[in-house]
């Protein structure tokens, strides 16, 4: 079965105008929407927190979902303080590019042991 992302094609670029695909835009910032997912999981959770990603297809939509468990009982709290890195805009442009292609963000709390969901969800209809 073939990957339904791979690097190669996230990664693709052509400087002839003539050449260009359309999709090119959609393909970078669908990664860079995944990536501040990810990322996020992966920040703003205690140490010892488990990740997952979850790429799927239903009869009505595709999507990406990016879990954690890092709100268990009995995890550390993380808190925000000023050495913190990001500026709290990841899910704001995360939502914004969603917008852009047409896809939905969405946050839930996932299915155990994970406690946060969030999910990029495109329509095929």
């Amino acid at each position: 079965m073939r990957p339904l992302v791979s690097r190669a094609a996230t990664n693709s670029r052509s400087t002839n105008p003539k050449t260009w695909s359309p999709c090119a835009p959609s393909r970078c910032c669908s990664s860079l929407a995944l990536r501040n997912l990810i990322e996020n999981a992966l920040s703003h959770t205690p140490p010892g927190t488990q990740v997952g990603v979850q790429v799927w297809r239903t009869a009505d939509a595709v999507g990406v979902s990016v879990s954690d468990d890092g709100q268990r009982p009995g995890a550390p709290v993380v808190a925000a303080t000023a050495g913190a890195s990001g500026l709290g805009l990841g899910l704001r442009l995360v939502a914004r590019i969603a917008e852009e292609l047409g896809a939905t963000l969405e946050r839930n709390a996932g299915e155990a042991p994970m406690t946060t969901r969030f999910t990029l969800r495109w329509p095929l209809t």
